[in-house]
């Protein structure tokens, strides 16, 4: 079996590497093509950016696993840190040395965003990628937190008019820019006890983390968030959640997915 071995991705050589085209809520969409069309173009976007790490693993002349790393643009001025997360990161589906070439895949990785300093890498791995899954963990990575993402059909005849399901004396509305500093005052009552990503870093702490989340409702309200919803009781605010449209990659490939 040939020697695996690492090159950099450039955004003009994505043919070689389409076939690891994915998206995480694929299921809800109709076609392969639009999968890879937009995946593609998201690939391409990531490796304009002249501080993105993208290379892929090669066993002779064979593509057999990619890995993508980006700076963590929002979160590394917050905590003052320099902050990385893998966007991407595959090993080719049939292949008996999976393991090994996820394991220098991510050894790779961490040689290269080290040699930028890195203090932060993070990785969001699907539960069914055990092989990634061991691979960070054999080299120090720490699960911190599990995501669950629900999808809801909204396309005509399954939700409109829904008659909206709230606890007595409870009314939903739009927040307004008034709404920000109490948006945030909500966030850090929530968030103070949360466990999540952030709270489980010892090297973050634990006031850090929950100022994480009221600096992101700010930032919802100042124009990341295209919608922010709050519940009210009387004049108080009891809860929001923020939303944003379809963004414009996924609305130019026929992907019509707003999320929170």
């Amino acid at each position: 079996m040939a020697a695996i071995t690492f090159a950099n991705l450039a955004p003009d050589d994505l043919e070689r590497v389409a076939n690891f085209a994915s998206l995480p809520l694929h299921a809800s969409l109709s076609y392969r093509s639009q999968i890879e069309s937009r995946w593609v173009d998201e690939i391409k976007e990531l490796l304009s950016n002249e501080n993105a790490v993208g290379f892929v693993a090669q066993a002779g002349a064979t593509v057999c696993g990619l890995a993508i790393c980006a700076p963590l643009a929002w979160e590394s001025p917050l905590l003052g840190k320099s902050m990385w997360t893998i966007k991407h990161i595959c090993v080719a589906i049939r292949r008996s040395d999976r393991i090994s070439i996820a394991t220098g895949l991510v050894e790779e990785t961490l040689r290269r965003i080290g040699a930028r300093d890195a203090d932060f890498l993070l990785c969001k791995a699907m539960p069914s990628d055990t092989d990634i899954i061991h691979a960070l963990e054999s080299n120090g990575f720490l699960l911190m937190d599990t995501l669950l993402n629900f999808v809801f059909d909204c396309r005509a005849g399954r939700s409109n008019d829904r008659p909206q399901q709230m606890p007595e004396g409870f009314v939903l509305r739009l927040a307004t820019s008034s709404d920000v500093e109490l948006l945030a005052q909500v966030a850090h009552s929530s968030f103070a006890g949360h466990f999540g990503r952030f709270h489980a870093d010892p090297r973050i702490g634990h006031a850090a983390a929950t100022k994480i989340y009221e600096e992101w409702i700010r930032s919802c309200a100042n124009g990341w968030a295209d919608w922010i919803v709050v519940a009210m009781h009387g004049d108080r605010i009891a809860g929001y959640s923020a939303w944003k449209k379809p963004a414009e990659l996924d609305q130019r490939h026929g992907i019509r997915l707003g999320h929170f």
